[in-house]
């Protein structure tokens, strides 16, 4: 490995969290890493019910270096009827996305997801 690639594993440690969920599964593409990506299409079906979900996903999210890019706002479907919301989220890696799906507490605030809305998770590897 190269002195600019461990400089950059370096910076990475300091994400904390993300690197005791295993951020040694990451994938490099040259000197940066493969990030993994939600795209989550949702029309809430019952508002009051839903923001436990949201209140409850945000930090899982976070645990494992997730970040919010696009949550809701102004947005035109001109080819196909979408749901209402749309949400993308980055994450350091692909490996990081899906463990994060898959984790427990995900499971459980994606319980309370599904219960009140119409919704679905795509995750995806990107640059």
């Amino acid at each position: 490995m190269s002195v600019s690639t461990l400089g950059w594993l370096n910076k990475l440690t300091l994400r904390g969290a993300f690197w005791e969920e295993g951020a040694a599964d990451f994938v490099l593409q040259g000197n940066k890493m493969a990030k993994g990506y939600w795209m989550v299409h949702v029309t809430v079906t019952d508002p009051e019910n839903y923001a436990e979900y949201v209140r409850l996903d945000t930090p899982v999210v976070e645990r494992f270096g997730g970040t919010f890019l696009v949550r809701g706002g102004q947005n035109e479907t001109p080819e196909a009827p979408q749901k209402d919301r749309h949400v993308i989220v980055e994450f350091p890696s692909y490996q990081a996305a899906l463990d994060c799906y898959h984790s427990d507490d995900y499971q459980a605030a994606a319980k309370i997801r599904l219960a009140n809305s119409d919704s679905d998770i795509v995750v995806i590897e990107g640059t």
